[in-house]
């Protein structure tokens, strides 16, 4: 269960947004309360945010082989970091960190946060680790045709056990999501990459 934890929470601050992205009517910070769908037609993935009065729910709807939806939700502070709250099975499990996640969503300013946490299954801490998370630049990325600010975030997860995790993610600062996700093996090397190439406001 820890190993499928780590698989999947691997596998799944505040800046204007430029004028051209209102004139095109893309989604704003404000549509989250409604929600706002990001689509992967490469890999036939969608992740759902709404805003949460802990953060933000995450639905994410994968397309299986056979055509059946296979759909999961969870509750983040910020996507930037593990889940506040997800489940598999039926069996709830959670992160709680040491240090205030608030500073994920300020990172332009530290360039580098650290936290150690605690994972739970079923209320039983069952995992402990740290977590660095890294400013590695800021940039621009168009999505659907609607233009955002981008920081793109370097994420190390290191397990009690030795066990390291690296992601990547060109994180909007003002939506507080995420639209490419990068990971690594072992030796550095991208090994997988989600890209979300479309986005609404539902």
């Amino acid at each position: 269960m820890k190993r499928f934890h780590r698989i999947f929470a691997a596998a799944l601050a505040a800046a204007v947004a430029p004028l051209s992205a209102a004139a095109n009517n893309c989604p704003t910070a404000s549509d989250l309360a409604g929600g706002i769908r990001l689509t992967s037609s490469e890999i036939r993935l969608i992740n759902v945010y709404r805003s949460t009065a802990d953060g933000v729910e995450l639905t994410t709807i994968a397309t299986l082989s056979d055509g059946s939806l296979a759909e999961n939700k969870s509750v983040y502070s910020t996507p930037l970091a593990l889940p506040l709250a997800s489940s598999f099975a039926g069996t709830p499990s959670g992160t709680r960190y040491a240090v205030s996640t608030s500073g994920l969503r300020n990172l332009a300013a530290a360039g580098t946060w650290i936290s150690d946490f605690d994972f739970s299954i079923d209320g039983v801490v069952s995992d402990t680790g740290t977590q660095t998370s890294r400013l590695i630049n800021t940039g621009s990325h168009s999505i659907g045709g609607c233009p955002y600010d981008v920081w793109t975030v370097q994420r190390d997860i290191e397990y009690a056990d030795g066990y390291t995790q690296r992601s990547e993610h060109k994180y909007s600062p003002e939506l507080g999501i995420f639209f490419v996700e990068t990971l690594f093996d072992s030796d550095g090397k991208a090994m997988a990459s989600t890209v979300f190439d479309q986005i609404e406001a539902e």
